[in-house]
């Protein structure tokens, strides 16, 4: 089974992570076995069965130098893919991790100033119709609208430290949700890659597996298909690793969206 380079273009540039996805989706095996390609598993096959093969060990496993052959090639090349994906987004998952953190911190810090704003609101309202010394002059509405001026003044700090950490709580939230976004999309491309990969290692295995089948001495005691399973270790040990920091960046920044009603320009688009 042929595989594609993951490292550089034709044209010798190195690919950035997105870029080596989307060569290897567009690339990727995806199209029946060619000719050619049918015609050499086939005599493999043949051979393979003359001489017994495949055949059943005691512990249920097909012995056949050309299964085992596809299926380790099958899990390298996906070895490969989520390994390569586990390096270009380590930086990713390090800086999700600290916008997370950041946020349940500035989530704190955002309520307690809002709670001062409120205290200083509900305590510091003077009475706007009370003329003071030197006032005796100004007419009624002069005099409210001098006392609002100075209770406004009065509350702006607090009104500007509640909206400083708001802001700058939503741009770290917009930032960690396009950072989950990416991540998501990465995982996915790796994901789809694999399965593509697998699919036409399955479409090998069975024209291999029909042409074994047909010159086997025991086909008679062979199942029509191997019923052989291809799991992706490789994208297993990355989503045992991750899975439960992704379901609760998930959670999280679900829960902020909603309360602070926040969206990226990606997502207003998405809804236009």
């Amino acid at each position: 089974m042929k595989h594609i380079s993951s490292n550089n273009t034709s044209k010798g540039k190195v690919m950035t992570m997105l870029e080596h996805q989307n060569y290897m989706l567009e690339k990727g095996k995806t199209k029946n076995i060619g000719f050619f390609e049918s015609v050499s598993l086939k005599i493999a096959g043949r051979s393979d069965g003359a001489h017994g093969l495949p055949r059943q060990d005691g512990g249920g496993e097909w012995i056949s130098p050309m299964l085992s052959k596809e299926i380790h090639s099958y899990k390298e090349f996906c070895d490969r893919i989520w390994g390569k994906l586990q390096i270009d987004i380590s930086d990713k998952f390090a800086r999700l991790g600290y916008l997370l953190d950041n946020l349940k911190s500035l989530e704190g810090q955002l309520e307690e100033a809002r709670g001062r704003l409120e205290k200083a609101q509900s305590i510091g309202e003077p009475d706007y119709h009370i003329k003071k010394r030197g006032e005796e002059h100004l007419s009624e509405n002069q005099v409210v609208s001098r006392r609002k001026r100075y209770h406004q003044k009065q509350l702006q700090p607090f009104m500007s430290s509640v909206q400083s950490l708001g802001n700058e709580l939503k741009e770290n939230l917009k930032e960690a949700i396009l950072l989950e976004n990416e991540i998501t999309e990465a995982n996915n491309a790796a994901r789809l890659i694999c399965e593509r990969v697998m699919n036409h290692t399955r479409q090998r295995m069975d024209v291999y597996w029909n042409a074994s089948y047909a010159s086997h001495p025991e086909k008679n005691n062979l199942p029509v298909t191997p019923g052989i399973r291809l799991i992706p270790d490789a994208e297993l040990m990355y989503f045992r690793q991750h899975k439960q920091f992704l379901d609760k960046a998930e959670e999280t920044i679900d829960y902020l969206k909603v309360k602070y009603d926040v969206t990226t320009e990606k997502e207003e688009k998405k809804y236009e």
